[in-house]
């Protein structure tokens, strides 16, 4: 009689033979790369939506698979690999669209098995995955390939605008991760040994046409900007390069993303500025003058009024602005009170949005303090716009935060010049005791 054998599948799959890690990295590294439409913000409802749901529900299996097999490996093993696991492990460490919440854990806990860089584990990784990326098309020929330090020349350079889709670069997504990553880990004594492998990349992000792209840039210079040492800063000229580029960036009106792209391209700017210019200076002064007199109020106030969102942007970043500049604001007291009272009470025809008066009087106050000194002139025309805003605000029902910012403007100009303060709500007192009452309610 014959003998039927019966065989356990989990048995049989457990007996046999597991890949080594160095054969699990070499089969994840295709299947993990990043795809390049998860670049688009819309990618969740385009045509390859249900594709890239599907492969990002895997990377959780693939991952794992990995991690089991890292958790038991030891330090001289993953010493070995350690350049392939950051190269594969770090696009899935961040908050990104590619990413899930359990497999940003496991990309986590397998980068912490192979503890703190060191300044050649970092070399290793900018010179094997980052440099092949950029250097097959380089075009900024405004920095020394070898130095990073920017070239000094007569003739005319290129503008720092850059316009080549074909860069392979921006063909992995999760790039930008690793380059921040190498940035974030590197220590004082690291950055002039590595400041020719971490500034190409920079700078292509920072002056790429797709504002995307150039809000990673900017994310990435202001990481440098927290740890780059001030004199190699300076010294290599790399400051004037990216001045030209946010400047750049703080001249994009029209796209999408301008709201997003002016705010970070502004922060960035006030960390260049306080990075590289002395408290109290000449040159820090002039260049926060230029931030605000010629990119806000020049620019965006100029030209991007058609853009709700990014005039709605400048005023959250205006008190940025503000603070370091302390009273040397007044000189720009004539551009900023009537755009921001020109929000409060908008043309015939327009809509005022609650949002944006609620962000236009918050910058309100800070211009107020700021300028304390020269409210008396002011004072008028900002008392006066506060009660039209708030008679059109009765036609639509009052909001409450609205209501206790506009008591919030009059409390602050009553303090700035009581005395021209009181002289105002008396004319209004005169013309209309209704409205005197309700506009005293307000800020008694």
């Amino acid at each position: 009689m014959p003998i039927i054998e019966i065989v356990d599948d989990d048995e049989d799959e457990q007996n046999q033979p597991s890949l080594s890690l160095e054969d699990t990295l070499k089969s994840l590294k295709p299947t993990l790369k990043v795809p390049k439409e998860f670049q688009n913000e819309d990618w969740a409802v385009q045509e390859k939506a249900t594709s890239l749901i599907a492969w990002r529900k895997a990377t959780s299996v693939s991952i794992k698979g990995l991690w089991d097999i890292v958790s038991v490996s030891d330090k001289l093993e993953l010493d070995v690999h350690f350049v392939s696991i950051v190269a594969i492990m770090l696009p899935f460490t961040g908050n990104r669209a590619w990413t899930k919440p359990e497999t940003r854990q496991l990309a986590e806990e397998i980068l912490q098995t192979l503890g703190i860089p060191t300044q050649s584990q970092l070399r290793q990784v900018l010179l094997n995955v980052v440099k092949p990326a950029f250097e097959a098309t380089s075009h900024n020929i405004q920095i020394n390939p070898e130095t990073a330090t920017k070239v000094t020349r007569t003739a005319q350079l290129e503008p720092f605008y850059r316009d080549y889709d074909e860069d392979a670069w921006k063909e992995d997504p999760g790039l930008v991760d690793i380059v921040l990553w190498c940035l974030s880990s590197m220590k004082q004594s690291d950055w002039e040994v590595l400041w020719p492998l971490v500034i190409p990349p920079i700078l292509a992000y920072m002056s790429d046409w797709e504002a995307i792209h150039r809000l990673s840039g900017i994310a990435l210079a202001r990481k440098l900007l927290e740890g780059a040492p001030k004199d190699l800063i300076r010294r290599s000229g790399i400051d004037q390069l990216m001045r030209s580029s946010l400047d750049t960036s703080l001249q994009r009106y029209s796209d999408s993303l301008s709201p997003a792209l002016f705010k970070n391209a502004t922060m960035a700017m006030l960390d260049l500025i306080f990075k590289t210019t002395q408290p109290g200076s000449s040159e820090r002064f002039d260049r926060l003058f230029a931030l605000l007199g010629d990119n806000m109020i020049g620019g965006a106030w100029s030209f991007g009024y058609r853009m709700p969102l990014l005039i709605q942007t400048t005023y959250e970043v205006l008190p940025l602005i503000l603070e370091p500049l302390g009273l040397a604001s007044v000189r720009f007291l004539k551009g900023m009170i009537p755009q921001l009272l020109h929000t409060l009470v908008p043309g015939e025809g327009m809509k005022p949005s609650v949002t944006m008066q609620t962000a236009s009087l918050r910058a309100l106050q800070h211009v107020i303090n700021y300028g304390a000194p020269r409210m008396a002139y002011w004072s008028g025309e900002i008392v006066s716009g506060i009660a039209k805003c708030w008679v059109l605000l009765e036609d639509k029902g009052r909001d409450s935060t609205l209501s206790k910012l506009l008591g919030a403007v009059l409390k602050d100009i009553e303090k700035a010049c009581p005395e021209i303060f009181l002289e105002h709500m008396g004319v209004i007192q005169e013309h209309d005791q209704e409205l005197f009452a309700q506009l005293k309610s307000l800020f008694s």
